[in-house]
């Protein structure tokens, strides 16, 4: 009934009562009208009259949309066909004679010939046309780039590697584990909680065992500091009201010695479930599945990794990013804190080959790294953060002189970090340069982190962390290493016992 629209109409009901109106809508229950006038006098904008009341309907007008086709017809008699150019005509008109053929008059167009006509006029060389070299196979979508060939840049080149050692290119070895240590950690009768905090690579003196123990005792006592803190140690989840329990650094350390003694869980197996888990968590904070999918004409978004020499920190952030580029959908660039030749910790070797094999790439210095994402197309929108890790302060650099050098490529790689725009910054269980015991800042510079991956449980420390960094950091999400519930079995540890953190996911977002 949508033709009856605009009738000027007066309506007579059942009870003797006349409204006049004009109709807005139209349907078998009754009629909309508007600019309605009652037979008393009164008027409304708008009055719905039911079909089961109405009488009877008289149309006083036409719509004005009639009307003028109307005034129009009267004004322009038509003329025969054959005398009409037909593209000025009006074709509500045409519509209203009874001689129109329009189905005849469309049989007479023959659209072969004429576009074999406009072939045969059209000049315009096949190199010069848009299709020949912008072609679009597909309609995209609105997160995709027209650029032709957008995934052809500079990342299928190979990477030439430097192992010059001079200031810009020196290795801050934090929390290595040589070959022979390895074999230590792993003893249960040689293994108390404090050896495991070990930085004899940061600092390379002549007596290295002397110095072993104060350095031990120094971070005893920093975390000794924290553990007095006033702050709840309790995190809540950010989608529920699920609590999670924060940890300080030695009882993360027992955690990973039970795994190893007691259930044959060491490091390889952790730091693959840490890889597996918080890929997932950056996956989804890149695009997820929207953007992270082949047929998308837009290279893959560009992850860095500051990587050190400590399998906590280094091997772990190695594992994330294999994980980020074995698909192909992300492109991920690691660099280390020094050449590559100077790697000493066996996780971090063999996980730097599998991420290398998976598609990752490596570069040796900061003028690599700013030359190859220059080169393309893609910038960089996320950096991971395992220069320090936990169970490292990089305030152990100023003790050293002959490793001056390191602070400064320390300095260097933390300014490059920070001085990035609308990047996303995840640090691996606190922002370096922050002490992983009280979360006061120990360090020249601190990197401003947006985030933190938690390895298994939150740092008491970030309490102080996010004051720091004030709006800076927004988010804490903790990643399932795979512990057993039978650790928490252990008297230091049990009160971990009653918190469902993994039940059913492999990463939880907290509330800082």
């Amino acid at each position: 009934m949508s033709q009856f629209v605009g009738f000027g109409v007066q309506v007579e009901l059942k009870d003797g009562k006349q409204i006049q109106g004009r109709i807005a809508k139209a349907t078998a229950k009754g009629l909309t009208l508007n600019d309605v006038v009652f037979g008393d006098g009164g008027t409304s904008q708008a009055f719905k009259v039911r079909a089961s009341r109405l009488k009877d309907l008289k149309v006083l007008s036409v719509a004005r949309r009639q009307q003028q086709q109307q005034q129009r017809a009267s004004m322009s008699p038509l003329t025969p066909p054959e005398s009409q150019d037909w593209q000025t005509d009006d074709v509500a008109i045409l519509k209203q004679q009874d001689d129109f053929d329009f189905q005849g008059n469309l049989r007479m167009f023959n659209k072969k010939d004429v576009f074999a006509q406009l072939k045969q006029q059209d000049d315009v060389a096949p190199q010069q046309r848009l299709v020949s070299h912008n072609r679009k196979p597909e309609k995209l979508s609105h997160d995709e780039m027209i650029i032709p060939n957008a995934k052809q840049d500079a990342w299928q080149e190979p990477i030439d590697i430097l192992d010059a050692k001079d200031e810009s290119d020196s290795l801050v070895n934090t929390v290595a584990i040589t070959q022979d240590e390895e074999e230590e950690y792993l003893d249960p009768d040689l293994l108390p909680v404090t050896k495991s905090i070990n930085i004899t690579h940061l600092l390379q003196k002549k007596d290295e065992d002397s110095d072993d123990e104060e350095d031990e005792q120094k971070v005893i006592a920093k975390i000794k500091q924290a553990l007095r803190s006033e702050r709840p140690a309790v995190l809540k989840a950010r989608d529920s009201q699920q609590q999670v329990l924060m940890a300080n650094p030695v009882q993360l350390l027992e955690m990973e010695r039970v795994c190893a003694e007691q259930f044959g869980i060491h490091a390889p197996i952790s730091v693959e479930n840490f890889g597996n888990n918080a890929a997932f968590v950056l996956k989804q904070k890149l695009g997820g599945r929207i953007r992270l999918r082949l047929d998308n004409l837009n290279p893959g978004p560009l992850v860095v990794i500051l990587a050190s020499d400590s399998y906590r920190s280094g091997a772990r952030a190695l594992a994330l990013g294999r994980h980020l580029c074995r698909t192909g959908h992300v492109r991920v660039v690691a660099t280390f804190v020094g050449p590559q030749s100077d790697l000493q910790d066996p996780h971090v070797l063999q996980q730097l080959d599998l991420f290398h094999r998976c598609g990752g790439k490596i570069v040796n210095s900061l003028s690599q790294l700013d030359s190859l994402v220059e080169k393309l197309n893609s910038p960089v929108e996320c950096v991971i953060d395992a220069i320090q890790g936990f169970d490292c302060n990089l305030s152990d650099l100023y003790y050293n002189e002959s490793l001056q050098h390191v602070e400064q490529r320390v300095r260097s790689l933390i300014q490059w970090c920070n001085g990035l725009r609308n990047a996303q910054v995840w640090s691996l269980d606190i922002p370096a340069g922050f002490d992983s015991g009280t979360g006061s800042r120990n360090f020249d510079y601190a990197v401003h982190a947006t985030g933190v991956l938690s390895c298994g449980w939150p740092l008491t420390a970030l309490h102080a962390v996010k004051d720091q960094l004030q709006e800076q950091l927004e988010e804490v999400v903790v990643i399932d290493m795979g512990t057993p519930q039978g650790v928490y079995a252990q008297t230091s540890l049990r009160k971990f016992q009653s918190y469902d953190a993994f039940v059913t996911e492999g990463a939880l977002a907290l509330e800082l």
